[in-house]
């Protein structure tokens, strides 16, 4: 009876250390897969064909060819947020520019295209900021793009957003 009780718990041992071995193999195969993803990711946002940012300039105004934003202005505590998706036609250059009309506190504005984030940028109290992008094959404007405007505090923010596209 001994024997046997010993001989179970040594197969209950070798399933248990089986499983988990499986279990350990998925995990780092999971990790691997993740990693060559990402990976893939890194090296399709520096595709040839991809936007770029080319420029941030203290409050510029440009005549639109096409307008995706008009002046849109937001005044509260909530965050701003606007997409829109130009197509070639609409011109070589995409200029979008925010305005913090506040007297005091800094709003954090980030673009991205698709999946490529071209992370934040400050713009100051009573202060105004253009972000230029360009695509990098010299075709025009494409794919989904979102405009996104906070704070790191939660202050009432009050700011005009501007986008359009220029030949």
């Amino acid at each position: 009876m001994k024997k046997r009780t010993g001989i179970s718990l040594a197969m209950a041992l070798i399933v248990v250390l089986l499983l988990l071995s499986s279990i350990s193999l998925a995990k780092e195969e999971n990790y691997k897969a993740g990693s060559e993803d990402a990976a893939a990711s890194e090296r399709s946002v520096n595709l040839p064909s991809g936007p770029q940012e080319i420029q941030y300039e203290s409050g510029v105004d440009s005549p639109y060819n096409v307008i995706f934003i008009n002046n849109a202005n937001q005044v509260g505590a909530s965050s701003f947020e606007n997409s829109f998706t130009p197509s070639p036609s609409n011109g070589s250059k995409l200029n979008i520019q925010v305005k913090n009309n506040n007297r005091s506190g800094t709003v954090m504005f980030k673009v991205s295209q698709g999946t490529q984030d071209f992370g934040y940028v400050d713009v100051a109290a009573g202060k105004g900021l253009t972000r230029t992008f360009t695509m990098r094959d010299g075709s025009g404007m494409t794919g989904d793009w979102k405009v996104y405007v906070t704070t790191n505090d939660g202050h009432v923010m009050d700011i005009s957003v501007d986008a359009g596209a220029i030949k």
